[in-house]
């Protein structure tokens, strides 16, 4: 039963953080909050987990654009090796870094980026 808590309780938010990031829109930084605050998982564990989720739910929106030719294939394959391309000193950063200011760097990046979609609509 426990068990079932468990995994209940990690897939119910994935799904609802997975929504929005098949609509393009972002959502990813939600499921490391949610590991981080209600999980108690370190900082670092947190991203890794979710970086596998976030390639997953993103890899289901990618085939759905490109099977209705919204994305031009070129430009995806060339902005997918450069991500993979730095993804990896990312990766390393995120190790080398101690854990405090990792969490602050995370914080003021999605400080900035909640920052910069509000300033954007209100733009509009």
């Amino acid at each position: 039963m426990h068990r079932f808590l468990l995994l209940f309780s990690e897939l119910f938010p994935a799904f609802f953080c997975a929504l929005p990031i098949g609509m393009g829109v972002g959502g990813a930084g939600l499921y490391v909050l949610f590991l981080t605050t209600f999980g108690h998982l370190p900082q670092v564990e947190a991203q890794g987990k979710n970086l596998l989720f976030f390639l997953a739910a993103a890899a289901s929106g990618v085939l759905s654009h490109l099977h209705r030719r919204l994305v031009n294939r070129q430009l995806f394959l060339l902005l997918s090796l450069f991500g993979i391309l730095g993804a990896l000193p990312g990766a390393l950063l995120a190790f080398a870094l101690p854990k405090g200011l990792l969490r602050i760097a995370f914080a003021l990046f999605s400080i900035l980026l909640g920052l910069n979609g509000w300033i954007s609509a209100h733009r509009k």
